[in-house]
């Protein structure tokens, strides 16, 4: 039995109540009326290109397969009609039907119960109709299949709502996957989301990004149910030292852009202005609508409940936050980096993926800096001296994911 109502209460403007963070039964809460209701990003589309191609989706206790039939991408709960085995572990692959390797009970990739061991003996189980492997409702959209629990769910477009047309100006379908990594961290999901939902943090943890960003002139905005931070980038922040030398990172921008830096004649503050010019210019990549600063700058997406989107015009960084399905001090933290393919040239083949356990492997250089800080929110919101978060405006989109949250939970909880 879910949890009473009590076990939350709205957060207002004060305090945010560390509970939220730390109480096994807010998470279940969570779980059962919010990742339950929301539309969830689940995979790449490029990974179930040819009908029998699948890939699996695991989200606190629920997994889903995603697979391409003839009628298109479906998605159904990854648990024999049976008694409950999975049909296929964590991954993707292809496959010309499913088959329950317990009792080799066997579905078509519509769903439809094919055939099984001695079936004469199912026939009063069976006396209304065979059993079918339970649809979870799919939608595919910017090269992305998402999936929602929720039997009647609101249409994917409405719950983008303003973010939609943002993030479809992309065209995030011209984005191929090219690394995939997955780490299982001791802290709460929420923890995760925060770190990326702000830019306060920047001058202490990523010091070294300071010499191409500005962490001063940084704009919040809120998009419905959704958010966005733009940081921006190609310029030195006007506390680095520094700021008329093109570094390393600025001429790393410009080659990014498709320039090349070492016939760069401009200055460091300069960079990002040339960095909008060249890509305006190019004819391999549709840019058309983006903004300027678009172009340039970082553009921090985050899609309620527990994505973030690192977009740029040429590649974009995927963080998908998942909670653990008893745990509230736990969760796994899907890092995916994609870059555009310009026109006339082939994607990349798929990267394999890769799993680890905090600490014995790394997610690159500046989100291995964010997960070192990210367990140690975690065991300082255990100390008893600590009551909960103290949020500043530059915060605000923190404050707003909780708001969120309290809206789903007064509508279904």
């Amino acid at each position: 039995m879910a949890p009473s109502t009590t076990a939350w209460s709205p957060t207002g403007d004060g305090l945010i109540s560390k509970t939220r963070y730390t109480s096994p039964a807010f998470l279940r809460l969570e779980l059962d009326h919010i990742f339950s209701r929301a539309w969830l990003l689940a995979g790449p589309v490029a990974d179930v290109a040819r009908p029998g191609d699948y890939f699996t989706f695991e989200l606190g206790d629920e997994s889903v397969i995603v697979v391409r039939n003839d009628d298109g991408v479906k998605a159904f709960h990854n648990a024999c009609a049976h008694r409950g085995r999975l049909l296929r572990d964590p991954g993707h692959g292809h496959a010309r039907t499913f088959r329950c390797p317990y009792h080799l009970w066997e579905y078509a990739l519509d769903g439809t119960l094919e055939r099984l061991p001695e079936p004469e003996c199912f026939t009063a189980t069976f006396r209304e109709g065979r059993p079918r492997l339970r649809s979870v409702a799919v939608d595919v959209w910017g090269g992305l299949v998402w999936v929602n629990f929720d039997p009647d769910p609101e249409p994917l477009v409405n719950f983008f709502g303003p973010v939609g047309a943002r993030l479809a100006a992309y065209k995030l379908e011209e984005y191929a996957l090219v690394e995939d990594q997955t780490v299982d961290l001791p802290c709460n999901w929420k923890v995760g989301v925060d770190a990326f939902n702000e830019a306060y943090h920047l001058r202490a943890v990523h010091p070294q990004l300071l010499q191409m960003l500005d962490e001063v002139h940084v704009e919040q905005e809120l998009l419905g149910r959704h958010s966005c931070i733009r940081v921006p980038f190609g310029v030195p922040s006007p506390s680095f030292r520094d700021r008329d030398t093109v570094n390393d990172l600025l001429k790393s921008l410009l080659s990014d852009a498709g320039l090349d830096p070492t016939r760069y004649s401009g200055t460091a503050p300069e960079v990002r202005a040339t960095i909008q010019r060249t890509l305006r210019q190019r004819s391999d990549l549709d840019l058309s609508e983006l903004s300027d600063e678009q172009l340039s700058d970082n553009h921090q997406y985050y899609v309620f409940p527990n994505l973030t989107l690192n977009i740029y015009a040429t590649k974009h960084m995927l963080l998908r936050h998942r909670p653990h399905p008893t745990d509230p001090n736990r969760m796994l933290l899907d890092q995916q980096q994609y870059v555009r393919v310009a026109r006339g040239s082939q994607p990349p083949p798929r990267p394999k993926p890769e799993k680890f356990v905090f600490g014995k492997g790394s997610l690159g250089f500046v989100t291995d800096q964010d997960t070192f800080n990210l367990v140690r929110v975690q065991r300082g919101m255990r100390v008893s001296g600590f009551e909960g978060l103290r949020l500043g405006e530059n915060e605000g989109r923190i404050r707003h994911m909780h708001r969120t949250i309290d809206e789903y939970l007064a509508r279904y909880a």
